[in-house]
């Protein structure tokens, strides 16, 4: 059987802390990185996580420029990406999906929120993925609008 693995990138240790443990109780292997920057260089190393778990306020490089890059990395296209932050205004949402995410958390957020929202990305396929990517963009548009 093949573990799941997750990157989680944020750069509040204790966050990543409870994320590393939730994540590992239902059974994702989890590597951490503290800052975008960091993140890349691993991914830039070959670390090839099924998910990556990524905050959009960060120092150095924040969330917005790491997954823009990450989208950029060779190699990199088919690593899902859940972006988790307190900045959930209808515009952040619809930037995060606009530049590739694959799921977006609000922080704070209840653990089994943030379990379920994780379990469910990593079951989709790659083609599911885009599906559901196009149909939440075209939703945090419309509420946008509003």
């Amino acid at each position: 059987m093949i573990v799941p693995t997750a990157l989680v990138v944020d750069d509040t240790g204790d966050i990543r802390f409870l994320m590393k443990v939730l994540l590992a109780h239902s059974g994702l292997e989890v590597q951490e990185a503290e800052n975008g920057d960091e993140a890349l260089a691993a991914l830039a190393d070959g670390v090839r996580p099924d998910i990556v778990v990524l905050d959009l306020q960060m120092p150095e490089r924040d969330g917005w420029e790491t997954l823009t890059s990450l989208r950029a990395l060779d190699g990199t296209t088919g690593i899902a990406v859940v972006v988790c932050s307190v900045k959930a205004g209808a515009s952040d949402v619809r930037r995060a999906w606009e530049l590739g995410c694959d799921g977006y958390i609000k922080k704070p957020f209840s653990n089994t929120t943030f379990v379920d929202e994780i379990r469910a990305v990593v079951a989709r396929t790659s083609d599911e993925r885009r599906t559901v990517r196009a149909q939440r963009l075209l939703e945090a548009r419309a509420l946008e609008a509003v």
